[in-house]
């Protein structure tokens, strides 16, 4: 599942949420950020870094708490292969961006910011908004990361947008106490 939308529309404190909410519930999370820009995770000076300078392909830093991997790449990886890092590892992988992807994906989105013909066109298995955005698919609050994840959005095998638009547009014809506790408009 994939978190997509503008800068600032609140991607990563949803996601920050959404973590919480499956780890609560007993779930192993990872998340995999796209960055569209260059980035450096170790520090100048340090033996990792210069490891990385000298030309290694690949430097793994090991500590008691935490592994982590860096790895200088000429051609971006894709997200399946990225995923492919962490799947046995994990039972809910999460993303943030990644937005050609095509994989299932939740529009973040806010109304200060204007709408982005290019992100609201595509499909869509629910969207976070402060605005109405397509009547025919799923929209949560900002503070509703409770009720997205308890939706189930995230925690079963991935669905099409088509076929959840047709299991919210069931939950329309039930009543508001039997009914997720999402906005169907």
């Amino acid at each position: 599942m994939s978190f997509v939308g503008n800068s600032g529309a609140g991607k990563t404190t949803l996601l920050e949420k959404v973590v919480r909410e499956l780890k609560a519930r007993g779930y192993k999370v990872a998340v995999i950020k796209h960055s569209h820009h260059d980035f450096q995770i170790d520090q100048e000076g340090k033996d990792s870094w210069r490891f990385a300078q000298a030309g290694s392909d690949c430097v793994v830093i090991s500590s008691p708490a935490r592994v982590a991997m860096v790895q200088g790449r000429s051609v971006e990886p894709s997200l399946d292969e990225l995923v492919n890092l962490v799947a046995d590892r994990v039972d809910i992988v999460l993303t943030e961006g990644f937005r050609g992807s095509g994989k299932p994906q939740v529009l973040v989105a806010r109304a200060a910011l204007g709408p982005d013909p290019d992100l609201e066109r595509g499909e869509h298995l629910a969207i976070v908004s402060d605005q109405p955005l397509h009547a025919d698919t799923p929209r949560f609050e900002f503070a509703a990361a409770s009720q997205l994840t308890a939706s189930g959005l995230m925690t079963r095998p991935a669905l099409s947008p088509s076929a959840v638009r047709l299991k919210f547009a069931v939950l329309r014809m039930l009543p508001a106490s039997v009914a997720s506790p999402c906005h169907i408009a």
